[in-house]
């Protein structure tokens, strides 16, 4: 037996036995030699400056503010202004550049929230966010992989990417708006020119039409928005039931929801006022009963299964 089919009998034996990492491996291997800067690319790529603080973030900037408080374009009401000109929010970034007081280690086991800025918590009080609310709920460290703009495909990423460091017993996915794709280059060639030219890629599909970038992404790699609604709902459904494969294979709970779920003021006949404060985001994102029903629905899944 040569040492081709030797190596071939033995790859096929490791996938047979379900190792998915090492299926992985091989992948790597073939298309990008540096397994370590490959790995480090996808945890770094839309890194924020690591054990830092911001006042402001994405929407939830001081221009936008500025124009609530003046009265432009705004659902705010005179008390939901006076709460954050009382309250000012600080965005805490931990020693990997995420929204979360812990920082991440591999020694303790945490929980594992995943989605885009409403798990980020834009535009609120960390301790105000469903995320955090359920980190506390279990008493465990708080590994927040939410990212603001992102969708599905930053969520997984992020999780195959801190696989090999961080440890949790619990995922809750609040899964993100569709038509949210992550792309990838060596530099920025391609993406100036796709930039040029949006309407040219999209005209010949049924898309929204907005593709944006955000300014905080690296050289390489960005985030847009195309696909049709066909595609979307396929894609959407792989990356769930990937993440889902994923979690479950290292023998921790995955729990998801979508974001649409949570229609426009259900919260008001959800959540009472004596659960939490209801103020609006800063920014105009979902109020602080909204982000508090979306704790609420998790954390019945999960006594529903425990019980």
């Amino acid at each position: 037996m040569n040492k081709e089919t030797k190596r071939f009998r033995h790859e096929f034996d490791m996938l047979q036995n379900d190792e998915m990492s090492y299926y992985q491996q091989l992948l790597i291997r073939k298309y990008q030699p540096d397994v370590q800067h490959w790995i480090d690319r996808l945890k770094t790529e839309d890194f924020y400056e690591k054990n830092s603080t911001s006042k402001w973030h994405q929407t939830d900037n001081q221009k936008r503010w500025n124009m609530i408080k003046n009265g432009h374009k705004t659902n705010q009401t005179t008390d939901d202004i006076n709460y954050y000109n009382d309250n000012p929010i600080e965005y805490r970034w931990n020693n990997y550049g995420f929204r979360t007081d812990d920082d991440f280690n591999d020694s303790q086991v945490g929980v594992v929230t995943l989605g885009c800025s409403h798990t980020e918590g834009v535009g609120h009080h960390y301790e105000n966010t469903w995320a955090y609310k359920l980190s506390k709920h279990f008493s465990q460290p708080h590994w927040n992989l939410g990212r603001g703009g992102k969708g599905l495909d930053c969520a997984y990423r992020l999780l195959y990417a801190f696989d090999d460091f961080l440890k949790y017993d619990k995922v809750f996915l609040l899964c993100p708006s569709p038509f949210r794709t992550e792309l990838f280059t060596l530099d920025d060639a391609f993406l100036n020119e796709f930039y040029k030219y949006p309407q040219d890629f999209l005209k010949k599909q049924k898309a929204p039409s907005s593709i944006f970038k955000s300014e905080e992404m690296n050289k390489g790699f960005d985030v847009v928005q195309f696909g049709s609604n066909i595609r979307e709902l396929l894609k959407h459904t792989s990356l769930i039931n990937s993440l889902r494969g994923f979690v479950q294979n290292k023998g921790a709970e995955f729990y998801f929801v979508d974001l649409h779920l949570f229609p426009h003021h259900i919260e008001e006949d959800l959540v009472s006022e004596k659960e939490c404060e209801n103020y609006s985001a800063r920014d105009g994102h979902w109020p602080i009963k909204k982000q508090h029903l979306v704790y609420k629905t998790f954390l019945q899944m999960y006594e529903g299964i425990h019980e």
